[in-house]
């Protein structure tokens, strides 16, 4: 079975930590290459130093340059890891959550995919970590609704474990009994 969605982490030199969960728009060959295209464009040319919103521009032209119907969404956790800042960049992806102490904050963004307009729209959102903060990323095939994601923040409310794994599989879990219709599902 072709998976649609990569994921993927990775460092700079000591300086930047990312996580990334990618989603090809559509199904089959196509949606997987992108997403995967997606994945290694931004791991290798932000891993060599290049600046976020200059790697976007060049993804974003090079998925329109393909004369093709598929696009991908971009959602990329960056953290600094010298002085504990994170930030969000979007790009058609669904909410991301950030879990500190009894509270979640859901990160949301009304963006397009890549590859879709002449310009990116990707959105940044800037936070400081705290001690302890957990971050769950998602793709569309768990949120598929907007009560697909209450019952996410239900999960991580009422059903909290500290096994982080355990946690994803409950997500993981739940959105394979609720979903209405077939797509690939990252946590």
């Amino acid at each position: 079975e072709i998976s649609g969605d990569t994921a993927a982490l990775f460092e700079t030199e000591g300086k930047n930590a990312y996580a990334l969960i990618s989603d090809g728009m559509g199904s089959g060959e196509e949606a997987s290459m992108t997403s995967k295209t997606t994945g290694i464009f931004l791991s290798k040319l932000l891993s060599a130093g290049n600046k976020k919103h200059t790697v976007l521009k060049m993804l974003n032209n090079f998925i329109r340059s393909k004369n093709t119907e598929c696009f991908s969404t971009v959602d990329l956790l960056e953290i600094d890891l010298l002085n504990g800042k994170a930030c969000f960049i979007k790009s058609g992806a669904i909410a991301s959550y950030v879990l500190r102490g009894d509270k979640i904050f859901r990160i949301n963004s009304n963006t397009m995919p890549v590859g879709i307009t002449k310009e990116i729209n990707a959105e940044q959102v800037n936070f400081a970590l705290e001690n302890n903060d957990v971050i769950v990323m998602v793709s569309d095939g768990v949120g598929q609704s907007s009560q697909a994601m209450v019952r996410v923040s239900d999960i991580l409310t009422y059903s909290w474990e500290d096994n982080l794994q355990k946690m994803a599989d409950k997500i993981l879990d739940s959105a394979v009994i609720s979903n209405t219709r077939s797509d690939d599902i990252s946590v």
